[in-house]
């Protein structure tokens, strides 16, 4: 210890093996097309594996089913076991059901004009519900 409560730190680092992402696969995902899903992964899984970015790419496949109306989809990512220095990923997706707009109820409205809220909503029936 020095003068002054500085210390000096000698840290040892031995690395291992490093790993990347091997071959990646989608089970329950058919309501997407797997290009899309691909494309929506593939910064996340081009690089070395880690548990940061296998949770990031399950959160951007949830996303894209979001955005394409399924609201309550979740996504879950499972690593298999490594080949070499790949490891293998599956992405298990329960899409749900798909949320479309319907038809436009106005109930209690005190202090808004119903109009104002009809013609706000209206346009959006039968479009597909995207959280954004």
């Amino acid at each position: 210890r020095e003068a002054g409560g500085s210390v000096d730190v000698v840290l040892r680092v031995r690395e291992g093996v490093s790993y990347r992402f091997g071959a990646v696969g989608f089970v329950g995902a058919a309501a997407l097309e797997e290009a899309r899903l691909r494309g929506r992964v593939a910064k996340e899984t081009a690089g070395v594996f880690t548990e940061g970015r296998l949770d990031a790419a399950r959160r951007g496949i949830e996303d894209e089913f979001r955005g394409a109306g399924y609201f309550a989809a979740t996504a879950e990512a499972r690593a298999g076991e490594a080949v070499g220095t790949a490891v293998p990923v599956t992405f298990v997706v329960a899409a749900g059901e798909r949320h479309e707009f319907g038809a436009v109820h106005i109930r209690g409205a005190r202090d808004v004009r119903p109009e104002f809220v009809w013609n706000r909503l209206r346009r959006l029936r039968g479009t597909v519900y995207d959280p954004k």
